[in-house]
């Protein structure tokens, strides 16, 4: 069996266990905590800068600092903005839109929920060409449900704050084919990647534990590494415990 027919059936068996719920990821954000704080945020007196420090204070460990991920140009589905990351994890996002002049596209179909809460500005959402569309302005919400799509044009100067939950390389394709294909800039492409990969790392602590780890065994040496090996085969059902209920939410 070919790796790329070995890669093929992990990815299917990880949807169909994550589809039955077998796999239950835990997730940062809770969804009425990010409308609660969307909606505050919203209006006139509306910053970046603003609503990343509101996130800051609910969530100090995971929201991503302004100056790593300032707006990048973003070409997605006919829809032409830019975005900045405030989270990012296997399934879970949480990103700043903004769309200068007024832009016209599709959302795409996805392995997740979406959350779009308006900032500022106006989007308007049609599910299908025979559906009427329905305008959204500053401090609304909208949910853009797993596998439905949706045709949406934002005014000038719209800002969205949008949240998903799902699996989030599945969404790859959507994210960087136009910048490829249709906008022939594939240094996008790969700088989108770059920084989701990049937002993935510092967004989740274990990780940042696991790297400051390295760095202190490359400093103290095999001491060090021998002593926390004690230590973990001490605690191994703790351990047993803590993925056990990190994998499926047990």
């Amino acid at each position: 069996m070919g790796k790329l027919s070995i890669l093929f059936i992990l990815v299917i068996s990880y949807l169909l266990l994550h589809w039955y719920k077998v796999i239950k990821p835990s997730y940062v954000f809770k969804v009425n905590t990010v409308k609660e704080i969307a909606q505050k945020e919203s209006g006139y007196s509306y910053s970046h800068h603003g609503i990343r420090q509101a996130f800051r204070k609910r969530y100090p460990d995971y929201v991503l600092q302004e100056q790593d991920f300032p707006f990048l140009p973003s070409h997605t589905g006919g829809l032409d903005g830019s975005v900045s990351v405030l989270y990012a994890s296997l399934h879970e996002f949480l990103v700043l839109y903004h769309a200068e002049i007024e832009t016209t596209g599709s959302t795409g179909r996805h392995y997740m929920n979406i959350s779009v809460s308006v900032l500022k500005g106006t989007i308007s959402i049609s599910q299908s060409s025979f559906t009427p569309q329905v305008s959204y302005s500053k401090g609304d919400n909208h949910v853009l449900r797993m596998g439905t799509t949706s045709t949406v044009k934002l005014a000038g100067g719209t800002t969205l704050l949008v949240y998903g939950r799902g699996i989030m390389p599945l969404t790859a394709g959507y994210w960087v084919s136009d910048s490829i294909f249709s906008h022939s800039d594939p240094i996008l492409a790969v700088t989108t990647i770059w920084l989701y990969l990049k937002a993935v790392l510092l967004s989740n602590i274990w990780v940042k534990n696991a790297l400051v780890y390295l760095w202190t065994i490359s400093s103290q040496g095999i001491v060090k590494l021998w002593q926390d090996v004690l230590y973990h085969l001490n605690h191994l059902p703790q351990l047993f415990n803590n993925l056990k209920e990190y994998l499926f939410g047990l």
